[in-house]
């Protein structure tokens, strides 16, 4: 059963799911040579009071998935950019 913290995380994920979002998500991941989240997580897992690295991973590893499911050849234009 999902909790509403996932649910919240799932609307945020589709608020967000555009086009030049997938292409700068995958920019970065290109430019960090697909350490991007990783960085990205334990950055936001130090500073962020309330979450921790694993918590923020699996978050945008869903931002991630989202965004090469519904734009895959914008996100793979943007990796190639970016890298």
């Amino acid at each position: 059963m999902a909790t509403i913290e996932d649910i919240l995380n799932k609307s945020e994920r589709d608020a967000s799911n555009t086009a030049p979002m997938a292409f700068g998500r995958g920019a970065y991941q290109g430019a960090t040579l697909g350490w991007g989240d990783e960085l990205e997580a334990s950055i936001l897992g130090a500073f962020k009071g309330d979450s921790n690295y694993q918590k923020e991973l699996d978050r945008i590893h869903g931002q991630i998935d989202s965004y090469k499911r519904t734009h895959p050849k914008t996100m793979l234009t943007g990796e190639i950019a970016g890298g």
